[in-house]
């Protein structure tokens, strides 16, 4: 808190690290320090109001990554099995050709329509939970 003293029986305080106290008015009457103890205070007062500002950007900042991740992580956790390729007979006229020359490839839902309706309802659940929470 107190830097190498510039004259003698003074010291020279750095006003950004100073908190307010009852010591810098008896610092300043015995003439210790050569500032009155309101100017600390002035300055204790915009180094606090600074810190606070400084620290509540940080939560905002900390709550909007945690609200980011969360839906991230909610939408890839719920997605479905996707698209599953099945093989059927080449005569069936349907699919890509493979390598088996008797056998053609299809793509096919992974899971059924009220199997995929119920997931996206209890993600739309769950995100509107979730904003109702972080608001």
């Amino acid at each position: 808190m107190f830097s190498n003293p510039t004259k003698k029986n003074f010291v020279d305080l750095q006003l950004a690290r100073c908190q307010l106290s009852w010591e810098y008015g008896f610092l300043y009457e015995t003439g210790l320090i050569p500032f009155p103890a309101d100017l600390v205070a002035k300055q204790a007062t915009c180094v606090n109001t600074g810190l606070h500002y400084k620290q509540q950007r940080f939560n905002l900042l900390r709550e909007e990554t945690e609200g980011d991740s969360h839906l991230a992580t909610e939408l890839i956790s719920a997605m479905g099995p996707g698209l599953v390729s099945h093989l059927v007979p080449a005569d069936s006229g349907q699919g890509d050709l493979t390598a088996y020359p008797h056998l053609r490839s299809i793509l096919l839902p992974g899971e059924t329509s009220q199997i995929r309706d119920s997931r996206i309802e209890n993600v739309s659940n769950n995100i509107q939970a979730m904003i109702g929470f972080f608001d």
